[in-house]
């Protein structure tokens, strides 16, 4: 049989990464995309304290936020209603992360 067919005795494939390597590279991934997450809402509250004229390369970055942080700041206004004019769903959203990020190993 030659070395290229053969499997070493753990069942990984030479050069292979190993489960809980495997597993680490998984949470790091994780907890990179998480973080990013989180600097994307941010990024986002701020731009939305400022006007944007449609065309310009503003409005181009906060329509990109905007598609990134809605899908989950949405379902969130829809359960916490605005207190006046302040909208608390990005608080919550801010701590969920928070947890998520604290529960997966961040």
């Amino acid at each position: 049989m030659s070395r290229s067919r053969r499997r070493r005795r753990n069942g990984s494939r030479p050069g292979g990464s190993t489960g809980p390597d495997r597993l680490a590279k998984t949470v790091d991934l994780l907890c990179a995309l998480l973080q990013v997450y989180f600097f994307v809402l941010i990024a986002r509250l701020i731009l939305s304290w400022f006007p944007v004229q449609p065309g310009t390369t503003l409005a181009q970055i906060t329509s990109i936020l905007y598609d990134l942080t809605e899908p989950v700041l949405g379902p969130m206004r829809r359960i916490i209603p605005p207190l006046g004019m302040i909208d608390l769903s990005p608080l919550v959203v801010f701590f969920g992360l928070q947890i998520l990020m604290s529960a997966v190993g961040c």
